[in-house]
């Protein structure tokens, strides 16, 4: 099969199972002056940080959830001390590309690392291994819901495999994840995150006549790839071939 002009990526992300070894302690406000206040916001801030834990996998926060603050919230749902759950890549025709999705509990590079083999493989000049002279004309376009945050979360559990394990340890091209060259969050280049307080991404749903699930696009890999694609082609943010 021809190497696609455009792919549309989504995902979901759960908590890493060892993330009480890596997340940095709980943050009280200087303005907590007394001890039995502080001692109770420690206690309610660690009592919501393992809530946050036991959630199921959902969007990657503030992207395709904005309204729904028990995600948008969890804190947990960041590099580090996140995993991707799922992934789910197609092309423009509609073509399935790569799909997983891992059960619980949630290892650490299990869709991570074949879906960034993937896109190497997919891909191999596209994404440069220096910080410096990389921003040569990509070979794709790679569309999803906070694309570049969701590389960044697989880049560190592959880092983090790569710490465990030296002798088997897989290289990642550096701009695959800072600074992805050809990745685009569809929804920010339509509405940029400053513009999104009285038009979210479901106004744009609604606005360019997109019809969606709204209680499973939040938990569905296929359903976030599918909606990508469906704003990307309505906003014309390509030319089709």
């Amino acid at each position: 099969m021809a190497k696609p002009s455009e792919i549309f990526v989504g995902a979901t992300v759960a908590v890493a199972q060892d993330w009480a070894q890596y997340a940095a302690g709980v943050k009280i406000s200087k303005s907590v002056t007394t001890d039995k206040t502080r001692e109770r916001k420690l206690e309610e801030g660690t009592t919501l940080r393992h809530e946050q834990a036991a959630a199921l996998p959902t969007a990657y926060p503030d992207s395709t959830v904005p309204n729904i603050t028990d995600f948008a919230d969890n804190q947990l749902y960041h590099p580090g001390t996140a995993v991707l759950a799922s992934a789910h890549v197609m092309d423009n025709a509609g073509n399935v590309l790569y799909s997983q999705a891992a059960p619980s509990p949630h290892e650490r590079g299990k869709v991570a690392l074949p879906l960034l083999r993937f896109l190497m493989e997919t891909f191999p000049r596209q994404f440069g291994s220096s910080l410096r002279y990389s921003d040569a004309e990509p070979d794709s376009i790679v569309f999803g819901f906070n694309v570049k945050h969701v590389l960044r979360i697989a880049a560190l559990e592959v880092f983090k495999r790569n710490a465990a394990d030296p002798a088997h340890a897989t290289a990642v091209p550096v701009r695959l994840w800072h600074n992805p060259v050809g990745c685009y969050d569809p929804l920010d280049v339509v509405i940029p995150s400053a513009d999104r307080k009285s038009f979210d991404l479901y106004s744009l749903f609604k606005y360019l006549d997109i019809q969606v699930d709204l209680e499973k696009i939040t938990t569905s890999a296929e359903m976030l790839a599918k909606a990508a694609q469906a704003v990307a082609v309505k906003a014309q943010l390509f030319v089709p071939k």
